[in-house]
């Protein structure tokens, strides 16, 4: 049944008013195709009558004579592409190895701009106190600064080797060059990249420091940064340097 209404819909469309145009357009494009053929084929017939090669074989000469016809300085086809291998001499290559070559270094913001961390923590202390009071002093007062470090005379013992920053000296001084040394060392490694460094002397369970880390960051954090300063008690009265004791 639904065959037979299509069907039906179609003849009653080509016996309407639009049928006979729509007959008329499909007979006139077939005629139109049928007449114009002939004449493409023998178009295409004697395009390629011109040179009765195989395509492969025609193809170069295609291109030779597209090339000519732009009028190119140079012969593109005729010029087969061969691999050259470049010797170098071997005193160059050891010169450009033995010139000092200019490293270049990544940049950070905190370098470009100056900023620096806040402050330094150098405990002065020995060996037997390290081991004692070492990891506690770690624990509570490590986390409030932005890096401590434990400077000994002699041997690191084993025991906190693995745990704690410890800086030795290993050659055997006077006691009195233990702060001279450990100034210097901060100087040398941390010049220029904190802005505060605090020295404690830890001799003896009598002589160790507390310290309140919230506290101590609280005060560096009111004080300006613009001109040195020394922070501490002086030595003796009306003395330039402060005391470690």
């Amino acid at each position: 049944m639904r065959g037979f209404h299509r069907n039906n819909k179609v003849l009653v469309f080509l016996s309407g008013k639009h049928g006979l145009p729509f007959v008329l357009g499909i007979i006139s494009g077939l005629t139109l195709n049928l007449v114009t053929m002939p004449f493409f084929e023998r178009a295409c017939d004697l395009t390629i009558q011109e040179d009765a090669t195989p395509m492969g074989s025609s193809l170069p000469q295609f291109r030779k004579e597209s090339f000519q016809s732009r009028n190119f300085p140079y012969e593109y086809v005729e010029e087969n592409y061969e691999p050259r291998v470049v010797a170098r001499d071997p005193e160059e290559i050891a010169q450009k190895m033995a010139s000092p070559k200019k490293i270049v270094r990544p940049r950070y913001y905190s370098t470009e701009l100056g900023i620096k961390e806040k402050l330094v923590v150098a405990v002065l202390t020995r060996p037997s106190m390290l081991v004692e009071y070492g990891v506690a002093l770690n624990s509570t007062l490590g986390r409030h600064v932005d890096k401590l470090l434990f400077f000994i005379d002699g041997a690191v013992p084993s025991t906190a080797a693995a745990s704690l920053p410890v800086v030795s000296f290993t050659d055997n001084e006077e006691d009195h060059t233990q702060v001279l040394r450990t100034v210097s060392y901060l100087h040398n490694k941390y010049n220029g990249l904190y802005d505060y460094f605090l020295l404690v002397l830890a001799e003896d369970k009598w002589s160790m420091p507390y310290i309140n880390g919230r506290a101590l960051h609280r005060a560096l954090s009111h004080i300006s940064i613009s001109r040195p300063m020394h922070y501490g008690v002086p030595a003796t009265s009306g003395a330039h340097y402060c005391t470690l004791g």
